[in-house]
């Protein structure tokens, strides 16, 4: 009946060049939140113009807004400003290392401001090179979390009560510049050409503390790489494993959000939240198949094993890792606002039983850029 040309017709103008639509999300553990998006391509102003900002309600202590511009230099490259803030009081830490435990889970506030430039140079399918710098302020709240009597505890009655853990490195604060390079090489080609090829990934990044920039410094890296056979219509299975790596280059402890995580990422350990897993390296090996389901959403089935490990996965054991498996749908075309669904588990390691421990249900629209 026409009825999805009707509705994108009510949410654009200027011939589709324009919109504004209303989002929502809900992360199941997490506090829902609705909001907008606004784009905007102005090529008749400024040839390969991106306008695109953001705005997102959660309860008056959760707040966040993000702008971004980005101008297509060329058509292999692209240069953009983005600034971000938050104001959010649910995140979650249960301790760093391998074996960290959902029954430690606890909540602190944190509030960022960032603002960062990026630009991408694409010069064959779909390769590419990413280089972002940009600096952003953390301040985080112990007791900002006032949903304590309902279930988790906050971060400070999990440090003081409980005796759980100590405070992470970089709890009080901190300001830093950061900078990090991405060089993909992807032999597989854009919809709706086959799916197959193989992908091969290297990233390193650096990091300061404004405040201290020779003793509190560190370096970030790792690598991924994959194989990726389609059987017919973008029907594709993919066999991937990645590395990541965090190491300090001064006497301070690298800050606990500037070490490896897992979790948060549909793709990558989807069975756990965001920085649920955390510590100074990981090690994850994922079977993916991938499905159209409509002419505008995938569907996708996944079953990995990973976690994270100490230094240089100097305490890794077979043992030691954990699974993560689950079913999702997935918009595709628009980098910027996608929309998902995600209903995946997260198991205990193989040493201490493999039983699921962690559920993630996941409905809404989420923001790439």
């Amino acid at each position: 009946e026409n009825w999805t040309a009707l509705l994108i017709d009510f949410f654009t103008f200027e011939e589709r060049r324009a919109g504004l639509v209303p989002t929502a999300f809900f992360d199941f553990g997490f506090q829902p939140s609705v909001g907008l998006f606004f784009w905007h391509n102005a090529p008749d102003v400024l040839e390969g113009n991106f306008f695109r900002a953001s705005a997102a309600f959660g309860g008056i202590d959760w707040l966040r807004g993000t702008v971004s511009d980005r101008l297509r230099l060329s058509e292999e490259t692209e240069l953009g400003l983005t600034f971000d803030a938050l104001h959010r009081p649910d995140f979650v830490y249960q301790g760093t290392g391998y074996d960290s435990e959902r029954s430690q889970r606890s909540r602190y506030r944190r509030d960022y401001l960032e603002g960062r430039l990026d630009f991408r140079f694409m010069p064959w399918r779909e390769s590419e090179v990413r280089f972002r710098a940009g600096v952003i302020w953390n301040q985080f709240a112990p007791d900002g979390y006032n949903w304590g009597r309902r279930g988790d505890p906050t971060l400070q009655q999990a440090v003081d009560d409980q005796g759980w853990y100590e405070l992470p490195p970089g709890f009080e604060g901190y300001t830093a510049y950061r900078q990090r390079l991405d060089v993909v090489i992807d032999t597989r080609e854009p919809r709706p050409a086959a799916g197959h090829g193989v992908r091969v990934e290297a990233y390193t990044g650096l990091g300061f503390d404004l405040n201290d920039p020779v003793e509190n410094r560190w370096i970030q890296y790792g690598g991924a790489i994959g194989g990726f056979l389609d059987v017919g219509a973008n029907r594709i299975f993919g066999l991937y494993g990645l590395a990541r790596f965090a190491d300090p280059l001064g006497t301070a402890p690298v800050p606990w959000l500037e070490q490896v995580n897992l979790g948060g990422d549909p793709m990558i350990m989807s069975g756990f939240i965001q920085n649920q897993l955390v510590d100074r390296s990981a090690l994850v090996a994922t079977l993916e198949y991938r499905y159209p389901v409509w002419v505008w959403l995938d569907g996708s089935l996944h079953f990995s094993v990973g976690n994270v490990f100490e230094e240089r996965l100097s305490n890794f054991h077979v043992e030691r890792l954990r699974m993560s498996f689950g079913f999702g749908l997935r918009s595709i075309g628009d980098r910027d606002q996608s929309f998902n669904i995600l209903l995946a588990f997260g198991s205990e390691p193989f040493d201490q039983g493999a039983q699921v421990s962690s559920v993630r249900l996941l409905v809404g629209s989420q923001q790439g850029f």
